[in-house]
C-alpha cells in the first residue's frame, strides 16, 4: 500500500537534493546512481519519492545480502524488457560476490536503472562506483533543522536536547521533533518537555524523588534499553571502579545478553549518583 504521506512537500532536505529529486522525476533516461553517507540523511526517502508510481524492485541488502538473491530476484526482475528500478539500501551489506554480479547486470540490462544507498563508501567495489553517478549525502544540519524549528515550534532549548539524544541523526530528529509537537498540543499532558524527549528518543529517565534502585527498575519495567541506561550512568559518574564495571556491562549489553541479567547487575551497583 502506497504511503500517502511520502511526498515531495514533506521531504525535508537541502535545496541541491530537491532540486534533483525534481529533474530526476521527469526525465527519461536516469543514469544509475549510488547514494552514500550517514544514517538518516534522506537516502532512502530520496530514492522512494524517485521511483514512486514507477516499476519499482526495493530491496534491503541487510536482510537478502547473497549472491543467489542477485540471481533469483534481481537478475530476473531486469530481464523484463520495459523501463524500471531497482533499488538496493544497505548494499554496504553485499557480499563481494554478490556486488561482481550486480555489476554484470548493469552492463547487460539497458532497461533497467539500479539505485545503490549505503552508508559506508569504502565498501561499495570500484566496478560499481564507476558505472554510477555517485551523490555524496552529507546533511546542511543547520538548514534542515532550521526549518524543522519552524515547523514543529520547539524552543532551542528543546531543540539541543534532541540534537544531544539524536546526535545528528536527520531521520530521528525530524521524527522526535514531530512527537514533542503533538504531545504539546494535548493539554492534558503536564509532562516537561525533556521527559517527552527522554520517552520519545528510548532514553534513561530520571525522578530525583526516588532511589537509584527505584528508577532502574521503572526504566526496565517502561523497556528503556539496558545499554541507554549504562549510557546514563557512565555520562554521570566518574568513579573508576565504576567505569570498569558498566564498560563491561554495556559490551554484554551489545553481545546481545538479555536485558533483564544486565539491569539486576546494573541494581547491584553500589556508591553511583544519578543526579
Amino acid at each position: 500500500m502506497e504511503n500517502n504521506f511520502l511526498n515531495l512537500n514533506n521531504f525535508i532536505a537541502p535545496e541541491w537534493v530537491l532540486k534533483l529529486l525534481e529533474k530526476g522525476k521527469t526525465a527519461n533516461n536516469i543514469p544509475h546512481l549510488l547514494l552514500y553517507d550517514p544514517p538518516g540523511t534522506g537516502k532512502t526517502t530520496f530514492a522512494k519519492l524517485l521511483t514512486k508510481e514507477k516499476e519499482c524492485l526495493m530491496l534491503n541488502a541487510s536482510d537478502e545480502r547473497g549472491i543467489s538473491t542477485i540471481r533469483n530476484k534481481v537478475k530476473v526482475f531486469a530481464q523484463f524488457n520495459k523501463q524500471k528500478f531497482i533499488v538496493l539500501d544497505e548494499c554496504e551489506n553485499l557480499t563481494k560476490d554478490s556486488q561482481t554480479c550486480l555489476r554484470r547486470i548493469l552492463e547487460d540490462y539497458n532497461s533497467t536503472t539500479f539505485i545503490f544507498i549505503t552508508n559506508y563508501f569504502s565498501k561499495i567495489i570500484d566496478p560499481i562506483k564507476s558505472r554510477t553517478l555517485k551523490i555524496r549525502f552529507k546533511s546542511n544540519l543547520s538548514d534542515i533543522v532550521n526549518n524543522l524549528e519552524r515547523e514543529n515550534g520547539v524552543t532551542g532549548d528543546e531543540l539541543n536536547k534532541i540534537l544531544i539524544e539524536t546526535e545528528g541523526d536527520i531521520r530521528k530528529t525530524k521524527y522526535i521533533m514531530h512527537g514533542l509537537s503533538v504531545v504539546k498540543m494535548n493539554k492534558n499532558v503536564k509532562l516537561e518537555s525533556s521527559k517527552i524527549i527522554e520517552y520519545f528518543t528510548g532514553a534513561f529517565i530520571y525522578d530525583k524523588n526516588k532511589t537509584y534502585v527505584e528508577n532502574v527498575e521503572e526504566n526496565q519495567f517502561n523497556s528503556v534499553p539496558a545499554v541507554n541506561c549504562i549510557k546514563y550512568l557512565v555520562k554521570r559518574n566518574e568513579s573508576y571502579e565504576n567505569a570498569i564495571i558498566l564498560g563491561e556491562l554495556e559490551r554484554m549489553a551489545l553481545n546481545g545478553v538479555p536485558e533483564e541479567i544486565i539491569y539486576e547487575r546494573i541494581k547491584n551497583i553500589t556508591n553511583i549518583s544519578l543526579d
